[in-house]
This record gives C-alpha cells, sequence and structure tokens, in this order.
C-alpha cells in the first residue's frame, strides 16, 4: 500500500482519551479508528499490570508520519479503496446499530417492542459492531469498511453466542433451584477426565487456558511501539465457532439422571470458565457482554 493512500491526520502526540471523544459526531472514521485502538491498549496495559499509560507509550499517528515513537494506525478505506474522508462517526454508529437490530429480527426471531430499553440495547449492539469491524486487522494495516454492506457476522455471532452462554447457565441454576439438579460440587472433586468430547478439550486447552497466554502476546512489544490487538479478536471469533458447535451437537442440560450428575457438573465448570473468558476478552474491547438476545 503506497504512502499516499495513508492519511495526514495528525495524532503524533500524546492523547487523553475520554468518552466524550470517542463518541464525536464529527469524528472521520480513522480517526475512531486511531481513539478506539488506543483506549483498548490502555485496557491492556492496565490488565496486565504495566506502569507506562498513555503519556509515555501510547502515542499514535497515520502512517505517512510514521517513526520511533509512535504506535502506527492505519486508516480506514471506502469501498473504493480510498481513505474515507467523508462518514462520519455518528453515521457509522447509527447505522451499525439498524444493522444488529435487522440482525436480530430477521435471523434469530427477536421480537422487538416498545418497552424502553430496546434502543440502549442495539445502541450496545452497534457500538460492539463498530469495535470488532474495526480492531480486527493489525493496527498497522489499513481497513476497509463500507457501512452499507452490512459485514457484522463477526460481532453478532460473537455476541450472540455469549448470550447463549449466559442462557445457558441460568438455566442450569434455574433447574438446582428447583431441585431438578443437585448444587454444583466443590471444584477439588469434579471428575474431569469425564469430558470426551474434543470440543471440550479444545476449549479448555486452547481457548481458556491460553488466555492470559494470548493477552500478554498482546502486548509483548509494545515497547518497540507494536502491539497486536487484533489477536483478542480472533481469537473470540474462533472460540465462538468451536462453543457454538459444540453447544450445537451435544445437549448440556441432560436428564436429570443420577449416573449423569457428574460430567454434568464437569461440563457447567467448564462453561463458566468459557464465560469468564468471553467476558475478559470483551470488557478489555470495551464491550459490554450481553447476557440475553
Amino acid at each position: 500500500m503506497e504512502a499516499s493512500k495513508y492519511g495526514s491526520y495528525n495524532m503524533n502526540k500524546s492523547l487523553t482519551l475520554t468518552t466524550d471523544v470517542v463518541n464525536d459526531d464529527n469524528l472521520l472514521l480513522t480517526e475512531l479508528r486511531v481513539l478506539l485502538l488506543m483506549k483498548v491498549a490502555n485496557n491492556f496495559l492496565i490488565f496486565n499490570n504495566c506502569s507506562k499509560t498513555n503519556g509515555e507509550i501510547i502515542k499514535l499517528c497515520s502512517k505517512s508520519l510514521v517513526n520511533d515513537d509512535v504506535i502506527v494506525c492505519g486508516p480506514i478505506l471506502n469501498s473504493k479503496g480510498s481513505k474515507d474522508t467523508e462518514t462520519t462517526s455518528k453515521v457509522y454508529y447509527d447505522q451499525r446499530t439498524l444493522d444488529m437490530r435487522l440482525m436480530a429480527e430477521h435471523k434469530y426471531g427477536l421480537r422487538i417492542t416498545s418497552k424502553p430499553g430496546w434502543e440502549e440495547f442495539f445502541a450496545k449492539l452497534g457500538s460492539a459492531a463498530v469495535i470488532i469491524e474495526m480492531l480486527q486487522n493489525r493496527p498497522n494495516n489499513c481497513t476497509t469498511i463500507d457501512i452499507n454492506n452490512h459485514y457484522i457476522k463477526n460481532a453478532s455471532f460473537i455476541l450472540y453466542n455469549c448470550a447463549r452462554l449466559s442462557t445457558l447457565l441460568k438455566e442450569f441454576e434455574k433447574r438446582v433451584s428447583e431441585n431438578v439438579y443437585p448444587p454444583l460440587i466443590d471444584i477439588d472433586e469434579i471428575n474431569f477426565s469425564l469430558l470426551e468430547q474434543p470440543e471440550e478439550w479444545e476449549l479448555l486447552y486452547v481457548y481458556i487456558l491460553q488466555f492470559p497466554v494470548l493477552l500478554k502476546n498482546c502486548i509483548k512489544d509494545i515497547d518497540t511501539c507494536k502491539i497486536n490487538v487484533h489477536y483478542l479478536v480472533a481469537h473470540l471469533g474462533s472460540m465462538t465457532s468451536v462453543f457454538s458447535g459444540y453447544y450445537r451437537r451435544i445437549k448440556i442440560l441432560i436428564e436429570p439422571r443420577d449416573y449423569l450428575f457428574n460430567v454434568l457438573h464437569a461440563r457447567i465448570y467448564l462453561l463458566k470458565a468459557l464465560e469468564q473468558v468471553f467476558h475478559n476478552g470483551l470488557k478489555l474491547l470495551d464491550i459490554e457482554p450481553v447476557k440475553q438476545m
């Protein structure tokens, strides 16, 4: 990509990021991507107990202004391959909010009512779609966004399955309260060798146990002004695919039979850990988990 396709918006300075700045209706898409990246980068530093903060190393600039002291953020391109200098953040957020609403209505059969809260709910979903779409590529690479393309599959897939998981765990607790299932036994008494499905071990070893390593890899080179938040987006997307296939294939909330409760409890502990990974990952991206959909 030749340098001329990168913008000259000067972000070569320390920034103080606030919610008001991120939600500025007049921000152009490249500016919005820079600010979202900076906020998420700072989340990673705080999560990993790093001492350096915005004023020291969280600086960003366009490709044309690159030097050794900044994290490079590539521009947002339009469908014609040129830097988008027209679309504002408000237009983008509004469109993705509408996209998420239409998808929920048509794909998931969600019934929209006039009750208070729906507007705020879909605004949160739209914001999540924006963040995932903008941060799913390597930060220094350009990203093409066509706001009329309605490409929100990755965001909706992650959020829907996060909600599906929360609903499943709530249903388990409900059945425990109704004495259908016995309460969870202590984790030290769980026989995890009862988890024999390939997805169960993939979820455990690849996505749950490797999550702390993944987070460190996202910022391991930040002292040299490199950050890889797109690793986290990819991790959540792949983890969601495995969980979705597992959920469709395996009946988790089985019949209340005494000889089945041990495997049920092992699976519930696994899914509780998976939910924590979902929630921690989304929180780092400044996305509020969806608990029902």
